[in-house]
């Protein structure tokens, strides 16, 4: 019944990849192409061209934007919010991508680089949506950590909701979240116990010895392992095979990747090296396209055959002030 409650809860209003006013967010379209993405979730309100509008053109279709690039170059979008909010969202229209399948040994220039991991421990804010082969965002994980609060969400836009787990590292407890009918967050304890109910704290308790990662260090690696090439940490339910998590855990030589070496691509304002997996035939390599950040070695978009896959969409480092992106309980009215 809890669990019923809650999803009900979650399921009036979705919140995605809202932002303070100086944030930004960033996707990629090929010239010609259209595409359709949710910004702000079901939080969007408006949309203005800021800068080089003469590079996209954008329509409001109900809380999500189709976006057609119209020729190469990079347009700043203005993103109108409920709750007084607003964002910058980027759009980079570009003639030559990494989009299609490769066949036969990719050409470019040689990969002199080396891979390796640096997962981000604290003060960090990241999100990023599936899309399908048609570039339609189908939803969206956020994983955000400040000191011993760790916050993840899980957005589906089908659906409409979007689930939030608090674990608060200090208390020892676990919170589930969403919004309710009148766009008012609420949290409750371990599976829907109420704040106000001193025997929910037992369900506060056992939500977090079950789902808190351990240590907090490690939630992002937990939470979000498609950043890091699928890393499944021994559980089944990820595929495995992927280069990224083979050359952690076996060790492969650094010359490994040469072979699948594109070039850079920016995905949001980085240069990313480009490894296209897709129809080498390499045994355990899997069939995907990797634009990884040469710094963190954090995937910031990986592509299939079909033309869907995984992007980042907020990339924040330095996150050391809770916003309503992740922490939406703190701007309640």
């Amino acid at each position: 019944m809890k669990r019923t409650i809650l999803s009900l809860l979650a399921a009036f209003v979705s919140l995605s990849c809202v932002m303070a006013a100086g944030r930004s967010s960033e996707m990629t379209v090929i010239a010609g192409q259209t595409v359709t993405v949710h910004p702000a979730g079901m939080l969007l309100e408006g949309v203005a061209a800021i800068d080089g509008e003469e590079f996209v053109k954008v329509k409001q279709v109900g809380k999500a934007l189709e976006i057609k690039g119209e020729k190469e170059g990079l347009a700043t979008l203005s993103l109108s919010l409920r709750y007084g909010q607003a964002m910058t969202y980027r759009v980079r229209v570009v003639t030559r991508t990494f989009m299609t399948r490769s066949e036969g040994k990719p050409e470019g220039p040689e990969w002199t680089g080396r891979y390796e991991l640096h997962i981000p421990k604290d003060n960090y804010c990241i999100s990023y949506t599936y899309f399908n082969p048609g570039f339609a965002e189908v939803s969206e994980v956020i994983v955000a950590r400040i000191a011993e609060t760790v916050v993840k969400a899980d957005c589906y836009y089908e659906e409409g909701g979007c689930a939030f787990n608090k674990f608060d590292y200090d208390a020892g407890l676990g919170y589930n979240g969403g919004f309710n009918g009148d766009d008012v967050f609420m949290y409750f304890l371990g599976d829907g116990a109420s704040l106000d109910d001193p025997a929910g704290l037992a369900d506060g308790e056992a939500w977090f010895e079950e789902y808190a990662p351990q240590p907090a260090s490690d939630a992002l690696l937990v939470e979000a392992p498609l950043l890091f090439g699928w890393d499944n940490q021994g559980d089944d339910d990820f595929e495995t095979g992927i280069v990224m998590q083979r050359m952690r855990q076996y060790g492969r030589e650094q010359s490994y990747l040469k072979r699948f070496y594109r070039g850079e691509e920016e995905v949001m304002g980085i240069k990313c090296w480009v490894f296209d997996m897709r129809g080498q035939g390499s045994y355990g390599v899997g069939d995907l396209c990797w634009w990884i950040d040469p710094k963190t070695g954090i995937a910031l978009k990986y592509m299939d055959e079909r033309g869907g896959g995984m992007m980042v969409k907020t990339y924040d480092l330095d996150y050391h002030e809770w916003d309503v992106f992740a922490r939406p309980e703190l701007f309640n009215l």
